[in-house]
Order: C-alpha cells, then sequence, then structure tokens
C-alpha cells in the first residue's frame, strides 16, 4: 500500500525536507519537482491546485525553525517523525493548514523526491502515528476503490442528528447524534452515540464508530457497534448544502440506507432501513463528547412517534420503505379536575 497524505506523513515529510535543507538548499530541486506533479495534473485535465515555492519556502522555514529548537541544535541526529508528532501537538492548526493546502500528488512526488536522494526512509515517516491496526482499514478501502482520501473535509465535518426507524420499537423513529472528525492519522472518522430511556422501551446505549468514505455527491460509511461488534453500512446522497463564504459550503442534510445485523429485530437479524442526518446547529449538541456524555438532555434525542417529528423527516424515511402508521396517534386528553 502507497503510504498515505496524512497530517503526520505530510509534516515528518516536511521535516526531512526542513533538516536536509539545513545542510544544503534542496527545496529549490524539490519545488521543480512537485511543480511537474501539478503540470502533468493540468495536462490530464485535473484540478491542479498546490503550494506556491514561496508558500513552501515559508512552510521549510518554519519547520527547520522548529525542528533546531526542539533538537537543543543536534537536528542532524533527530527521528524527523517523532519531531513531526512534537510539532503537531504544538501547533495543530499550522500543521493542519499545511496538510489542507498540499494536495496529496505533491506529497507523494516528495515522498518520491526523499527516496531518491536517499534523506530518509520513506516507511517510517508515519513515525509512532503510523498508519496501522484500525485506521488502515480506512486507507485500504480507498485503495480498494481506486480513489484518493479527501485533502479537505470542511464541507461534511461537524455534527449530525441520525433519525433511523427503530428495529426494536416500530413504528417509533429514533433520532442520535453523530460527529464527522479527522482523525489524528487523517482517517475521517465517524462517531455516532445513541440512547434512550422510557418506561415502555426499557433503556439503551450505543456507540457507532467508524469510518466516512466520501466521493462527489456520495458518501459511504462503515461502522461497528460497540455492544455487539457487529458491522453496519450507510449509503448516503447529499441532498442539502448552506453556502457559507464564497465558494465553501457546509452539507446540511443527508439521506440514504443504513444496513447491517442486529439482536434487536423482532423478525429477520438482517435489516436494511432508511437513514436521514440533518446537520446539527445547536452549541449544545457541539459540546458533547460522545464516549463519555449522555445526549438524553438533547431535544428529542431517542424514541418518537412520527406524529412528533416534522414531516420532512418521516416522509424521507419513507423513500426507503420505512411505513408510518395508517391512524395519526389520539391526541392526548386534558385531565378532568
Amino acid at each position: 500500500m502507497a503510504l498515505p497524505c496524512t497530517v503526520q506523513t505530510l509534516i515528518a515529510a516536511l521535516m526531512v525536507i526542513a533538516k536536509a535543507h539545513l545542510l544544503h538548499p534542496v527545496v529549490p530541486a524539490l519545488y521543480e519537482r512537485i511543480d511537474d506533479a501539478r503540470k502533468e495534473q493540468r495536462r490530464r485535465r485535473n484540478a491542479a491546485r498546490g503550494v506556491s515555492r514561496k508558500t513552501l519556502y515559508t512552510y521549510v522555514a518554519n519547520l527547520s525553525a522548529f525542528l533546531v529548537k526542539a533538537s537543543g541544535n543536534q537536528a542532524q541526529d533527530v527521528d524527523c517523525a517523532e519531531i513531526a508528532q512534537a510539532f503537531i501537538a504544538a501547533e495543530p492548526r499550522s500543521a493542519h493548514r499545511y496538510f489542507a493546502s498540499l494536495p496529496s500528488y505533491q506529497f507523494h512526488a516528495m515522498v518520491q523526491f526523499i527516496a531518491e536522494r536517499n534523506l530518509a526512509d520513506a516507511r517510517a515517516l508515519g513515525g509512532g502515528r503510523k498508519v496501522s491496526g484500525l485506521d488502515e482499514l480506512y486507507y485500504q478501502l480507498y485503495d480498494f476503490i481506486g480513489a484518493e482520501p479527501p485533502q479537505a473535509i470542511a464541507d461534511i465535518r461537524g455534527y449530525y442528528y441520525a433519525y433511523r426507524p427503530s428495529l426494536s420499537a416500530l413504528p417509533k423513529i429514533l433520532k442520535s447524534l453523530v460527529q464527522i472528525e479527522r482523525k489524528p492519522s487523517g482517517a475521517v472518522g465517524y462517531l455516532e452515540r445513541m440512547e434512550f430511556n422510557t418506561k415502555q422501551d426499557g433503556s439503551r446505549r450505543q456507540i457507532l464508530e467508524g469510518y466516512v468514505l466520501s466521493m462527489a455527491r456520495e458518501v459511504f460509511v462503515i461502522t461497528r457497534d460497540s455492544n455487539t461488534g457487529l458491522i453496519q453500512t450507510s449509503y448516503l446522497d447529499i441532498e442539502l448544502r448552506d453556502a457559507q463564504v464564497r465558494e465553501n459550503t457546509r452539507i446540511m442534510r443527508m439521506n440514504g440506507r443504513y444496513n447491517g445485523i442486529t439482536f434487536n429485530a423482532t423478525q429477520a437479524r438482517i435489516f436494511s432501513s432508511g437513514i436521514l442526518l440533518e446537520a446539527a446547529n445547536d452549541p449544545a449538541s457541539r459540546a458533547k463528547n460522545l464516549w463519555e456524555d449522555s445526549i438524553l438532555d438533547q431535544a428529542g434525542i431517542g424514541l418518537n412517534h412520527p406524529d412528533d417529528l416534522p414531516d420532512a423527516i418521516v416522509t424521507r424515511l419513507e423513500r426507503h420503505g420505512y411505513q408510518r402508521p395508517k391512524a395519526k396517534r389520539e391526541p392526548s386528553r386534558p385531565s378532568k379536575k
């Protein structure tokens, strides 16, 4: 598998260049290499954004200064992967800005340049955060489909409310809270907390953890249930975006199908149902640690009768097979005094 372009591997590669540049000016030759890569992208009529010569010099100068200070003027004796981790911890905004501005094709040209000049073992750039174990699956999936992981995820990252038919208490609809965020390895992670506590349906808490793969208008999610270890998949269409500053947008709504195996269904263990994700814009939801914090204090979290939800939500779930009760629920009568 090719070395994935992550925050860790990118900063480590730049740190190798910064270390080499302290002894000999390698940046001019490196820039020629990554600029040739950009011209090749343009020849193939691909979008070819990338860093300028001035920006590359700025990045290398900043990393050189950090390298000298962190190593106590012993820069040639340090492990660049370890120093890269220290830089990411000390300057996370700068690290992620470098990562967002330098596309993967220029990163791979840089890694090839490092290997050809024997500046470092490119396989060691991942360091302590090398992509192995669970997060390796994210990059293997992109390799499998022959695509590059996204560089920027500003449009999809954030919190969402998820709506799906309950598997154990139909016709009720379960509302939960989702966080989509980039992980330290560079993988785009998916974390969802489901929770309800009612006298009629009992109490339950589930955590779904996994990855988000996005291509154009389609989004694929693969998760694992923390309670059962079973795997779920979701196939989502991006339905609504909210225009922000300039050309940036934020995804406001995604809908599609949610599939898996469950022990909670009243009939078949294999299920496929609709799912809807709506952007959660309230500050309280965005302050939640979904591993630790209960979400029962959020409005509507848990099991809901369809009559208690906006019709637009129920209608979208009906497109994927959900059947709402034929008769509307009787309104509760006021008690007599």
